[in-house]
């Protein structure tokens, strides 16, 4: 895609590119191409609120989606997301419904989420799961029992 006029660097926030597939792929965040005089009338990009990155539980979006603090641009599935306590609540009610978490068991144990899986699968033995709580900031990372899926609006079966 050539770019005029040192451009570059204004996109490679917003553009993330697969160099051996060839590919671009934008993360939740909508681009437009404006003329520089309309442009200059917008306030700077770094003072909007980032919008929310979503996920679901599985291919086939029929969980979710969740939405999560912006993942950097390095996030792997298998990463932990950022979310309120009203959407991991979500997320733990899903899991009891979903083939992700056919082995896998939630409770609540005040503001603190333990997520355990059946004890004949577990790879150590005597370890009840893991203890998620709230960061210093708020939100909950939850992450690294299941991979992520991105959600996009095509997987929504609500609207169909």
């Amino acid at each position: 895609m050539p770019v005029h006029g040192g451009g570059q660097a204004a996109l490679d926030h917003l553009v993330e590119q697969d160099v051996a597939g060839d590919e671009v792929v934008f993360r939740n965040t909508p681009v437009a191409v404006v003329p520089a005089a309309a442009a200059a009338s917008l306030p700077p990009v770094d003072s909007v609120p980032l919008l929310p990155d979503l996920f679901a539980l599985d291919d086939d979006g029929a969980s979710g989606p969740y939405e999560a603090l912006p993942v950097p641009r390095g996030f792997g599935p298998w990463d932990a997301i950022s979310v309120t306590r009203a959407t991991a609540e979500q997320i733990t009610a899903d899991l009891a419904t979903s083939p992700t978490g056919r082995h896998l068991s939630c409770e609540w144990l005040q503001d603190t989420l333990l997520i355990s899986s059946d004890p004949r699968l577990r790879t150590e033995p005597g370890r009840p799961g893991r203890l998620v709580r709230p960061g210093a900031d708020g939100p909950y990372r939850i992450g690294g029992l299941w991979p992520w899926r991105d959600w996009s609006p095509e997987e929504d079966d609500s609207a169909r």
